[in-house]
């Protein structure tokens, strides 16, 4: 996880904007924080890159009456 002296956001609230960050909500500047952590977390960046994968999976399912 993520070094506690760090700047930026930590890996806790990372995850709780994950949500937010697949469904194109956060404003620029959070965003900007969002992507450089997701860059720079060993944990956080393949989190992000499975998470999307998987939204982009269910979406591409055949809905079923």
């Amino acid at each position: 996880m993520a070094d506690l002296e760090k700047k930026g956001i930590q890996c806790a609230e990372f995850e709780l904007m994950l949500s937010q960050a697949l469904d194109e909500k956060l404003d620029s500047a959070t965003l900007s924080e969002f992507q450089a952590h997701s860059r720079t977390c060993a944990s956080c960046g393949p989190l992000f890159i499975e998470a999307g994968a998987g939204l982009r999976w269910l979406k591409s399912l055949e809905e079923v009456e």
